[in-house]
């Protein structure tokens, strides 16, 4: 009886259980879409000045704090704080001031903003739990969320209030059983009327997780349960045992009751049937003797048995066929997730139709990619059939599925030529998934000739696709880097490729990356080929210490090297010579490993010096004032300290003088020309490489991102974002499971 009650007791915790894990995820998902917010994100970086444009801000995002409340069953009200600006926003108004914001708050929870600082210890991590107000039961709930993080702590903090007759509906207690909840923080307790007293006394008591204990309280005798339902809470119940103990017996009565009845039928009608059982053996004996021939063989008896064979093969077919379908299916829907495609039905529902377990503690994602499979036959020629490669990729993807699958949960689904991988379990995954990934990969080059990269990266427990489409994003750059790079080093996650392939170059201001440049173009028309190439390699290293070292990234700043180049020559030679420049741009942009992009950098050059010199008249005077500006602002538009003044000031004119002739040559200011050289090398950026916008900001020469975006906006009429949605819509349109 006590393994059924204990049975019982925790079949119930655990469905109040996921019911406050839903209310967690909620809550999460409240969070994230405030601080994906256009109005969050502008006041996170606004200066501490209360401006107009920061209150339409603060507006904006009250309204959507009230609809936010409005959609909830959870929660009553909502505070954002901002550290940078110093303002609070609410959805009953707004506060200028720390200071003001502090008492607010412990006016209203006997709590500063530092108290609920220190409750967030990471990013994005909901803290839930009773505000502590002494030995009280039944306290409001109060969820603390982190919706920004820099390395001095927490830069945006979200508050939410939560309605506790929201908890006590899921709390719900019957006669004979009671619930309530233990904040795993600070010990507050929150329990439907009429429990307090209970639970109260039962406050901070240590008891084994999912064992039913005996209790003692106000001379009844109680079986108490506990069981924890994450980082928050702990659920608790309480049922009498003298009740259930009766309810017990009364169950066995009546299932004593129904067993006799069942049986009394079963044999009157056994009985009955009992009565035709001869008839089936004497039409079997005939079926055996009728027309059989001396071997046994003929008759109807080696026709039915035919008959059965045939059924039995088509179900064979039939299950493999299902399977199969099943099987595919499954990795469509992996892909969908990967693409970001939110499902109707939940990740939570595609995760367990691939085979996954939604609520897993780890997850592990990897990718593969084949690097080269020639040696996989012994004619080298056959590498080069269409069907090689399929081969190959059947091979690694039966060996990968193998070995990763001994680390728990997997599913595997194909796209862009390359496999892509997530894995679940229960304990810690990433050194598991790490050596499986090790073994794969040497498995299939010693014994099958199949050289692999393998790239793994971890990720939070996925409630939306989102989640999964920025795993995938990181693994298709991890990949990138160890095929544009050609790493001898076959298994790597972040960590270990940013290792390989950072440069050592200190970091040199924009000013001096321009005479660089400038020293670049110089060698070019000169025809000196080997220095170009040696200061090509020299610039590159010096921009990839400026920010990052992915290959998307070096590849990119080629592009705008190139178009630096472009940009010099006159527009007839343009014209003439339009075909050939945009086939060395596509060579470019496809390049996916280092040494051919190099190489193609060197024809490029090469090709620059002869249009270059075959189209400059001999005796040709310097430039003007506004063609030498332009010049200047392409060679040190990344420097964030250029300006009108300082171009004039480097040509000798002044500032009045330049901006006309400027604009009489270009069409436009000087400032115009300045913001539209940084957003062209923004463009190539977004579209070439997966770098944020902070990051490409700083490497065109903005201070910070929302500088960015208002230039973005003019010049080209969306923001960044914007503009990269449309690039991946385009991208995806056409896509199917293998690219």
């Amino acid at each position: 009886m006590e393994e059924s009650e204990t049975a019982s007791g925790r079949t119930a915790l655990q469905k109040i259980s996921d019911s406050i894990t839903h209310m967690e995820q909620e809550l999460s998902g409240v969070t994230s879409s405030l601080s994906a917010r256009k109005e969050y994100f502008s006041l996170l970086h606004a200066k501490r000045d209360l401006t107009s444009y920061k209150l339409q801000r603060v507006a904006e995002l009250q309204e959507e704090l009230r609809r936010q409340v409005a959609y909830s069953s959870y929660i009553s009200s909502i505070y954002i704080w901002f550290e940078h600006s110093q303002l609070a926003a609410t959805t009953a108004g707004y506060y200028k001031t720390q200071a003001d914001f502090d008492s607010m708050l412990k006016k209203e929870f006997g709590l500063g903003l530092e108290d609920l600082s220190a409750q967030v210890q990471g990013y994005t991590n909901i803290v839930v739990a009773p505000i502590d107000q002494g030995d009280q039961v039944n306290e409001p709930l109060l969820a603390v969320a982190c919706g920004a993080w820099d390395s001095n702590g927490p830069s945006s903090l979200v508050l939410m209030k939560l309605r506790p007759e929201a908890v006590w509906r899921i709390l719900e207690s019957s006669e004979t059983e009671q619930f309530w909840l233990e904040s795993l923080r600070n010990g507050g307790v929150l329990a439907p009327p009429g429990v307090g007293e209970l639970a109260s006394s039962l406050r901070g008591w240590e008891q084994p997780e999912g064992e039913l204990s005996a209790y003692e309280f106000q001379g009844e005798s109680l079986g108490v349960m506990r069981l924890g339902t994450g980082q928050n809470f702990a659920v608790y119940s309480a049922r009498s045992l003298d009740s259930y103990t009766e309810a017990q017996r009364q169950y066995t009565l009546a299932c004593g009751a129904f067993l006799l009845v069942y049986l009394a039928v079963g044999v009157g009608i056994s009985f009955l049937l009992s009565r035709f059982n001869y008839r089936p053996i004497e039409r079997l004996n005939q079926l055996i003797l009728r027309e059989a021939g001396e071997d046994g063989s003929g008759g109807d008896l080696a026709m039915l048995e035919a008959g059965v064979n045939t059924l039995l093969r088509y179900h064979r077919d039939y299950e493999h066929e299902k399977f199969q379908q099943e099987k595919e299916q499954k990795r469509l829907w992996l892909l969908s997730l990967f693409l970001g495609e939110q499902p109707e039905g939940g990740v939570a529902s595609v995760l367990e139709t691939c085979g996954l377990e939604p609520n897993a503690q780890q997850f592990m994602a990897v990718g593969i990619a084949i690097r080269d499979y020639s040696e996989i036959f012994f004619d080298k020629s056959f590498a080069q059939e269409s069907g090689a490669f399929e081969v190959a990729m059947a091979a690694i993807h039966s060996i990968s599925e193998e070995l990763l699958g001994n680390c728990g949960q997997v599913c595997l689904c194909r796209h862009e030529g390359r496999l892509w991988a997530l894995a679940a379990g229960g304990g810690e995954l990433r050194g598991p998934v790490l050596e499986a990934c090790a073994s794969a990969e040497r498995f299939a080059r010693e014994r099958l000739g199949i050289r692999t990269y393998y790239y793994a990266a971890p990720l939070p427990r996925p409630t939306q696709a989102a989640d999964l489409a920025v795993v995938f994003q990181e693994l298709r750059w991890g990949l990138e880097q160890m095929e544009g790079y050609a790493l001898e080093q076959a298994v790597a996650d972040r960590n270990g490729i940013e290792r390989l392939i950072r440069p050592e170059a200190a970091h040199l201001p924009p000013e001096d990356i321009g005479v660089k440049r400038r020293q670049l173009f110089s060698a070019v028309t000169a025809g000196d080929l080997a220095e170009a190439d040696r200061l090509y390699l020299e610039l590159r290293q010096l921009d990839m210490a400026f920010s990052d070292a992915s290959f998307s990234t070096v590849r990119a700043q080629s592009l705008i090297l190139m178009g630096y180049f472009i940009s010099l020559l006159p527009k007839s030679v343009n014209d003439a010579h339009e075909e050939e420049i945009r086939q060395f741009m596509d060579s470019v942009r496809s390049q996916r490993r280092d040494e051919e992009l190099i190489a193609q950098m060197h024809s490029w050059m090469a090709f620059y010096h002869q249009i270059y010199r075959t189209s400059r008249p001999q005796g040709e005077e310097n430039p003007d004032a506004a063609a030498a500006a332009a010049r200047f602002i392409l060679e040190h538009y990344t420097s964030a300290d250029l300006s009108v003044a300082l171009v004039a000031g480097e040509l000798k004119v002044s500032t009045s003088y330049l901006s006309r002739v400027f604009r009489k040559k270009y069409e436009m200011s000087v400032l115009d020309y300045i913001h539209r050289q940084r957003v062209n090398a923004a463009k190539v950026f977004i579209r070439e490489s997966g770098s944020t916008l902070e990051t490409i900001a700083g490497r065109v020469g903005y201070m910070n991102a929302l500088a960015l975006i208002r230039a973005f906006k003019r010049c080209e009429g969306c923001t960044p974002t914007e503009y990269r949605r449309t690039l991946q819509q385009e991208g995806n349109g056409g896509a199917s499971e293998d690219g």
